[in-house]
């Protein structure tokens, strides 16, 4: 009778098969979010590890070039969606590269359904950039990331957010240790003033940003404060909030409309007084 020898093609691909969970995990986190879902399709044994896979990157102008656009929307949704696990990084980027793209971008409810599903499955380092937005198509944040618990890095581009939203809460953003806001606006739509408190944030950028002087929050423990491209910000007051305790800061000269040497000034006496 002939006797069945597994070639060795077979018998390493039972070996990695066999690899204790943690350890296939560990592999599905080395790869990209597109090769993670292609390794899911090619094997059925490996399609719970991708669906607890927890660190999802999605980069438009790389998929654009292999697939329909109006396809990518529902792509992320659909693997967001899947998730058996809780997922620990979220990144979103889409960079409109001509007319078509327009019709392709996120709609303000599908940041919201990603937004809540995140912000209930133990988000920890959240990106979502939509850039080549007019102030009017700028997205909304929603209030479940401002008040998530398990949040500690976010990064915004393409986003409106209304200052009022936020007054009425003591504390925002509890968890958070770093805020990249690129691109965003602050409105402020309600008189009076409200400084709200972000009590772990060591991290805050504002690049190409509008109107965060409306933006006023006092961070006890801020560390790096970052202002570039961002006309029209001028008041010096606005900075002063945060030199008792800011080790690092670094100004583009446009954001200044008072004397650079009186603002270095200001920032030099405040430290001082430590």
């Amino acid at each position: 009778m002939a006797t069945f020898h597994p070639s060795k093609t077979e018998m390493d691909g039972d070996r990695i098969s066999q690899l204790p969970a943690d350890v296939k995990d560990l592999i599905m986190e080395c790869l990209d979010t597109r090769d993670a879902a292609r390794v899911a399709v090619l094997s059925t044994q490996w399609k719970d590890v991708w669906l607890r896979h927890g660190r999802l990157v999605f980069n438009y102008r790389y998929f654009r070039r292999r697939r329909k656009p109006s396809t990518f929307i529902n792509m992320v949704t659909n693997i967001l969606m899947l998730r058996s696990a809780p997922v620990k990084k979220f990144e979103f980027l889409y960079a409109a590269v001509d007319v078509r793209d327009r019709w392709c971008k996120p709609k303000q409810s599908d940041v919201d359904q990603w937004c809540l599903f995140l912000s209930r499955n133990g988000i920890e380092q959240l990106s979502i950039c939509v850039t080549n937005l007019t102030e009017e198509g700028c997205y909304n944040l929603p209030h479940c990331i401002i008040s998530c618990s398990t949040l500690k890095r976010l990064k915004l581009a393409g986003f409106l957010l209304d200052y009022p939203v936020t007054a009425g809460l003591s504390s925002i953003f509890t968890h958070v240790t770093s805020l990249v806001f690129v691109g965003v606006v602050f409105i402020h739509t309600v008189n009076g003033s409200t400084i709200t408190i972000v009590p772990n944030l060591e991290e805050l950028v504002f690049q190409a940003c509008q109107g965060i002087h409306n933006f006023v929050i006092s961070a006890p423990k801020l560390k790096s404060l970052t202002v570039s491209f961002s006309r029209h910000i001028a008041e010096w007051k606005w900075f002063q909030l945060h030199f008792p305790v800011t080790k690092s800061l670094s100004l583009s000269v446009d954001v200044l409309s008072v004397s650079i040497f009186s603002f270095i000034k200001c920032f030099i006496i405040s430290n001082l007084l430590l």
